[in-house]
């Protein structure tokens, strides 16, 4: 396979961009696909999540190509644009987890290095879930960062995703990245957006303007 997930700096935009679903595949793709970041990408999941120095995998090929690039961009660009085939499985070099099942799990793998133990996902049908070791510790932390139990939160409300896109990109608890899956599906038209999608990607917009680099946990 030769179509690795493409990583871009998220577009400034209060609307999001239309895309096509992304193609599935079991086999994992080529990591030594260079991502492409200069052009506004067509996506269907975004990475919102707090800054922070670029860790060992910025520099090590044996990663990703897009994973290598989004740790090594987290201290200037608090949100990318994934795009591409983000619903494959991906190859790590982990010797005890070295095939991701989803690109969440790829994500917190690369971005353990950075002092992210855990992923808060959302999705426009099942609403919110965590990505980690440690599922209830993960549930405590959102909570902690945002004052609500998001396992019952509604999947459509975008008010309420506002509120979360806020709170992690501006909290100083713990660390935890956001990832939108189908964020090109949170707007029912690209072209007419209602009062709430327009309210829930002003805060995008406005949390990638807040966020703030936090020193490397790694650094002495």
């Amino acid at each position: 396979m030769t179509n690795a997930p493409q990583a871009d700096v998220a577009p400034e935009a209060d609307a999001p961009r239309d895309a096509q679903g992304a193609p599935q595949a079991d086999t994992p793709p080529d990591s030594d696909d260079a991502p492409q970041a200069d052009t506004p990408p067509d996506a269907d999941d975004a990475l919102q999540a707090d800054t922070s120095s670029a860790g060992g995998v910025a520099s090590d090929p044996a990663w990703p190509a897009w994973l290598r690039e989004i740790d090594a961009l987290l201290a200037v660009h608090p949100q990318f644009v994934l795009s591409g085939n983000v619903h494959d499985r991906y190859r790590l070099p982990l010797s005890e987890a070295p095939l991701a099942d989803s690109i969440a799990d790829a994500l917190l793998a690369g971005l353990r290095g950075a002092g992210f133990e855990a992923l808060l996902v959302h999705d426009v049908v099942d609403g919110y879930r965590v990505i980690s070791d440690d599922q209830e510790a993960a549930w405590a932390d959102a909570h902690a960062l945002t004052g609500r139990d998001l396992r019952t939160a509604p999947a459509d409300d975008l008010g309420r995703l506002a509120e979360v896109i806020h709170a992690l990109a501006t909290g100083d608890g713990p660390r935890m990245g956001l990832v939108l899956e189908y964020a090109s599906r949170l707007s029912a038209s690209i072209t007419d957006l209602g009062p709430r999608e327009h309210a829930c990607f002003a805060a995008s917009l406005k949390g990638s303007h807040e966020a703030r680099p936090r020193p490397d946990p790694s650094s002495p």
